[in-house]
């Protein structure tokens, strides 16, 4: 279904994917040094135009800022140590369910 190679910390797992939105594809996944579950986002090519840069930066910023019961939680800010890393991986909570 959802064809990316994840690149992630060695402390995340991943174990299958989930979803696929606008701006990039999603796979549950266990860090392995809490054994909690979480949701781990590949947005690709982040830094190929302004407005995608600026998209996630400000995803980050408020969630890193918000932390109310019914808003989803951030739990790591991922970048490969690439020469030329293009890719971001965000680390959220894994919920039980989507909006869809």
């Amino acid at each position: 279904m959802l064809q990316s190679l994840f690149e992630v910390d060695t402390k995340y797992v991943s174990i299958k994917p989930i979803g696929r939105g606008a701006y990039g594809i999603v796979c549950s996944s266990v860090n392995k040094e809490t054994i909690e579950k979480v949701a781990t986002k590949k947005i690709n090519n982040v830094f190929e135009n302004r407005v995608d840069v600026l998209r996630t930066l400000r995803e980050v910023k408020l969630l890193h800022h918000l932390h109310p019961e019914n808003v989803i939680a951030l739990k790591d800010v991922m970048m490969l140590p690439h020469k030329t890393f293009s890719d971001v991986y965000l680390v959220y909570e894994l919920m039980d369910t989507d909006l869809h």
